[in-house]
């Protein structure tokens, strides 16, 4: 992060606090402790010890309305560890309440007229495809799932393709967002090798514990972890911390505690992302490629000789050695083929948004239940007909070629780096949208295709000193 972000940041902290420090605001402070006070007891009477969580929320709450960016990230990614135990042991539904948060920051934001106004051709393909959705469900099979897609479009997905536009407009807003993923990464990966693998029904079996990391699942825990691991490789082009030459060592280490999952496609997403940062960083400024260059190098060179547990090397392997074998033995080629068959035979209509669910029986193994085909592009073919599907091309076609203009007309290096960073993420989640997930899962595929729209038409804009003393 940049000298003038960090100010920027303690001025509007500093501003925040001296607001309730004197004159009618000091009674209102000593009214609401008061009132806290007395919320805390009640609490403690009638939850017991749980009321001990009461003040560790307030706080979080406080932290993240000071830092949206990084209420987003985690309103995106703590659904990636929804069978974790610290999450399960949450006593209510983690995402819904860091949506509602989210929500409270969209309307103040909205009021202070700090919203930027998405494009006709992003907003229009996202609005018709949940339209096409809705109307798929006068047809479908699976009307309780069908339903819950839906819904779940329209409310916390809809929530998170909202946030570039209301909460990470400036630059300080992305290093705070991209830094928040990347020290969730470090604790994450820290904290894999040392949870007890649980098993979960529908999401995790015995069978896929045995040799293989799991922090409430394999493959979301394992994309965010690469997720991370991108921020970490690319950090040393646009912040002057003085151990900004640390991070991409962390980021190997967060990489093999990723492959440790076992997990292909965010592997198979993670190699194609960082390729595409090495190549455009490489275009524009050679010398400060060289140092990400030299650590995948290195990584490389090493991995050979590090220990991963047994079937997640067994799995990996099995991916360099004969990609088309494995590719065929696996559960989503079935799943493929028969999306690419129900499209062909209802090219225009579909067969109705969750339908795809009433062939689980067909095409899935007795441990892995299948209810939609792990690609959203064949999601959308075969349950609401090829045309939603092409209208999800063409943003994306457009957002890359935004950016890309962005890219070759921004002179700061640092900048560069930035927005070199946020095309690997944006491709990092487009590559695993075509592996796992149905199309709310993938939701952080959804939040970095609104976000390469915004900057690529807006840039890295630094915010006022208005902003700045602002949530």
């Amino acid at each position: 992060m940049r000298r003038g972000d960090a100010k920027l940041i303690v001025f509007g902290a500093a501003s925040g606090s001296s607001l309730v420090g004197r004159g009618p605001y000091a009674h209102a402070l000593i009214a609401l402790s008061a009132l806290i006070a007395v919320g805390a007891a009640g609490a403690a009477v009638v939850a017991g010890p749980l009321a001990l969580a009461i003040p560790v929320a307030l706080a979080a709450c406080a932290f993240a309305v000071a830092y949206p960016p990084a209420l987003v990230a985690a309103f995106v990614f703590v659904p990636f560890f929804e069978a974790a135990p610290f999450v399960r042991s949450i006593p209510f539904d983690p995402t819904v309440s860091l949506g509602a948060l989210l929500l409270a920051v969209y309307v103040y934001r909205l009021s202070a007229h700090r919203v930027a106004r998405p494009p006709a051709g992003f907003a229009i393909p996202m609005l018709a495809i949940g339209i096409a959705m809705a109307v798929g469900l006068l047809g479908t099979s699976e009307p309780a799932y069908g339903g819950e897609k839906v819904l779940k479009y329209f409310t916390v997905t809809a929530v998170a393709v909202a946030a570039p536009f209301f909460v990470i407009r400036t630059r300080a807003e992305v290093v705070q967002f991209v830094s928040a993923i990347a020290v969730g990464g470090l604790l994450v990966a820290l904290a894999t090798p040392l949870t007890e693998p649980t098993v979960v029904a529908g999401i995790t079996t015995q069978y896929d514990l045995q040799g293989r990391y799991s922090f409430g699942g394999q493959i979301f825990p394992a994309r965010f972890l690469c997720t991370a691991a991108l921020v970490l490789f690319v950090l040393p082009g646009f912040t002057r911390a003085r151990w900004r030459y640390l991070a991409p060592l962390a980021a190997a280490g967060v990489t093999f505690v990723a492959l440790g999952y076992g997990a292909r496609g965010p592997i198979a997403a993670f190699a194609g992302a960082l390729a595409a940062v090495g190549l455009l960083s490489a275009l524009r400024a050679p010398r400060q490629a060289v140092l990400v260059l030299v650590v995948v190098m290195v990584g490389g060179m090493v991995l050979p000789f590090v220990s991963l547990p047994g079937q997640s090397a067994e799995r990996l392997a099995e991916v360099v050695t004969d990609p088309v074998g494995a590719l065929s033995g696996d559960t989503r080629a079935a799943v493929y083929s028969k999306a690419l068959e129900l499209t062909a035979e209802h090219p225009l209509t579909g067969i109705g948004t969750g339908g795809f669910f009433t062939y689980t029986s067909i095409v899935s193994q007795p441990k892995f239940p299948v209810k939609y085909p792990h690609n959203i592009f064949l999601e959308l073919s075969s349950e609401v007909g090829i045309g939603p599907a092409i209208l999800l091309a063409l943003p994306i076609l457009a957002g890359i070629a935004s950016l890309l203009r962005r890219l070759r007309t921004t002179r700061d290096p640092a900048d560069r780096h930035l927005l070199t960073l946020l095309m690997g993420l944006f491709l990092l989640n487009f590559l695993a949208t075509q592996f796992s997930g149905d199309i709310n899962d993938n939701r952080t595929f959804f939040l970095f295709l609104a976000l390469i729209w915004l900057v690529g038409r807006d840039g890295l804009p630094r915010p006022s000193s208005t902003d700045a003393a602002q949530p």
